[in-house]
């Protein structure tokens, strides 16, 4: 679908040849795979589990696929993803590590979660939650009962997603961990809202906000911003949906400026930089041309019309002010005006 100006291809970075130390062909496929350099990663973590086999280390063949794994989901390769998951958990199930075995089972649940396979997905998660009541972790169980959460929300089974976020929001409450507790309070609020429970979404969302001002970048504020938009928008409250739409895209744009990359999945930054990419390269009637061209975008057919009027020379920052752009198109927008008048 997407070609020229609106591909991506990363730059390979190779393994050293001489590196034969399995601990830092792992900690250097996880930098690659923080910086998005997927392919690199993999053949970092493949290097490292045929060394491991070589030297029958076991457990170190159970961790790098761990990680390969997480390379396959990162790149939407789920087949894979869930063969590499449930590779590693029958290691670590020879190794008889029970808390390495509910990490796989969280994680095999949580790529069913995205297949769309919601029974599967809750027995897995279901496996991990039995193995860490046993052992007891109160971040772990909270863990897993966010993501059952997850998993009746993604399912629309929406009453029991709510209380199992807010169980895991309560765990989280007790042991201090603010950050978590904001993430489930935002889930559960997420839930609430659908089903017109808008007095308790509005309870979890402030107290979500709270939990997270002190959190970062990490504790991903402008989703929560963004969920009390959508609360506000379905109460037709409507001065303080934009005025919550504001907070979250200045929250991502900060994130962004910070020099992360964009990690929800969306396609926008895509065509946001190849758009950037045609206009410094004096290409702009090629790459308008090409997203004329495309198929029907859906949801991103605003994007794509304000991608067009800035090849055709539109540079006015209200360009992002458009009550039909999601907050992260509108803060990506932004970044190419950033960039369009440096």
């Amino acid at each position: 679908m997407l070609n020229s100006f609106f591909s991506h291809d990363a730059e390979p970075v190779q393994p050293e040849s001489q590196c034969v130390d399995i601990e830092q062909l792992l900690a250097q496929g996880d930098y690659l795979t923080a910086i998005g350099q997927f392919e690199s990663a993999i053949e970092l973590y493949a290097h490292a589990i045929t060394l491991a086999e070589q030297r029958q280390d076991l457990r170190q063949v159970a961790v790098a696929k761990e990680q390969l794994a997480t390379v396959y989901f990162f790149q939407q390769d789920y087949p894979a993803a869930l063969t590499t998951y449930q590779h590693a958990k029958e290691l670590f199930s020879e190794l008889n590590e029970p808390h390495s075995i509910a990490v796989a089972w969280h994680q095999i649940g949580v790529v069913y979660t995205r297949m769309q396979d919601y029974v599967q997905a809750e027995q897995a998660c279901h496996e991990s939650l039995s193995i860490k009541n046993e052992q007891g972790n109160q971040a772990d169980i909270a863990s897993t009962l966010n993501q059952l959460g997850n998993i009746y929300s993604d399912w629309g089974k929406l009453e029991p997603a709510v209380v199992f976020y807010q169980q895991a929001a309560d765990i989280y409450a007790q042991l201090g961990d603010n950050c978590h507790e904001g993430v489930t309070r935002s889930n559960s609020a997420d839930s609430l809202i659908p089903l017109q429970r808008y007095d308790e979404a509005r309870v979890e969302l402030q107290r979500a906000i709270i939990c997270k001002q002190d959190g970062g970048h990490a504790a991903e504020p402008w989703k929560t911003w963004n969920i009390l938009f959508e609360l506000e928008h379905a109460m037709n409250n409507f001065t303080a949906a934009h005025a919550a739409k504001q907070q979250a895209i200045h929250s991502y744009l900060a994130y962004r400026r910070d020099g992360n990359d964009n990690r929800s999945g969306s396609p926008v930054p895509q065509f946001c930089s190849g758009t950037l990419r045609a206009i410094q390269e004096n290409n702009s009637a090629v790459a308008e041309q090409e997203l004329l061209n495309l198929p029907d975008q859906g949801y991103f057919n605003p994007v794509i019309a304000k991608l067009i009027a800035l090849l055709r020379g539109e540079r006015n920052p209200n360009l992002a002010d458009d009550p039909e752009l999601d907050f992260i198109s509108a803060a990506e927008l932004l970044l190419m005006l950033d960039a369009l008048s440096a």
